[in-house]
């Protein structure tokens, strides 16, 4: 009876750890069921964003090869318009062009800079209607050119 009441002791501790080992099973496997939810879902959503990168990707490309063409189709007009200029107006038109990231020449349209939007002042506008000189913009430094609409 001492060692029946002993086994039976043990198998009931045996059996309250099988239980508390179950429960831990359970709750990682409940865990593990989450994570698996988690990733399926994660990787839906990359799925997604790679579709939506590839699309990007390809429309850039697509929108790079139109601007190849467009530059490649302006070049030769460019180039015949800059053996027109005198190698002086090309020196100061390249150099303020590099200083305002490619753009020279700014438009004036209702007495505003085409480029910066800023007010030109009076003296400029009148400056630019009768100069035969470069009038350039106080606030970007670019060439003003009035603008001619036919």
């Amino acid at each position: 009876p001492k060692e029946l009441t002993a086994l039976q002791g043990e198998v009931g501790n045996l059996g309250d750890l099988i239980d508390a080992k179950e429960e831990v099973l359970l709750a990682r496997m409940e865990e593990t069921e989450r994570y698996d939810q988690g990733l399926v879902k994660a990787t839906t959503q990359l799925e997604g964003a790679e579709i939506n990168h590839q699309q990007k990707v390809a429309n850039l490309k697509s929108r790079q090869q139109q601007l190849i063409d467009q530059l490649n189709t302006k070049e030769p007009a460019q180039q015949t318009a800059r053996e027109m200029c005198s190698p002086n107006l090309l020196h100061i038109y390249d150099r303020v062009g590099k200083a305002n990231k490619g753009i020279a020449i700014a438009l004036v349209e209702s007495d505003r800079c085409s480029e910066c939007r800023l007010s030109i002042p009076k003296k400029l506008l009148e400056t630019l209607k009768t100069a035969g000189e470069f009038v350039y913009c106080n606030s970007c430094g670019r060439i003003l050119c009035r603008a001619v609409y036919k």
